[in-house]
């Protein structure tokens, strides 16, 4: 077994989904190492989000994932659109 020392502090991400009106607000969160891995998160929560839309036959629409730091300020949002073009 490998252990992994981590000097920085974890802090913890919000992943909302916007969709037009509609908000559905992440209430637990996700603590991640810091703003890079919570965009990839967010990245990866959008890609189900389209994998979904595809999958039940629906055009991918103008759904956002809103990601947002522990004092719930957004720090970034990805249109679930934007994975489309996103290797």
């Amino acid at each position: 077994m490998v252990f992994v020392r981590f000097e920085g502090k974890m802090q913890r991400f919000f992943f909302n989904i916007r969709d037009g009106d509609d908000f559905i607000e992440d209430p637990e969160g996700t603590v991640l190492q810091d703003r890079e891995s919570a965009i990839s998160e967010a990245k990866a929560v959008a890609r189900e989000l389209l994998v979904a839309e595809i999958s039940s036959g629906a055009t991918p629409d103008g759904r956002l994932v809103e990601v947002a730091d522990h004092t719930k300020t957004t720090i970034a949002v990805i249109p679930v659109r934007s994975i489309l073009s996103d290797p």
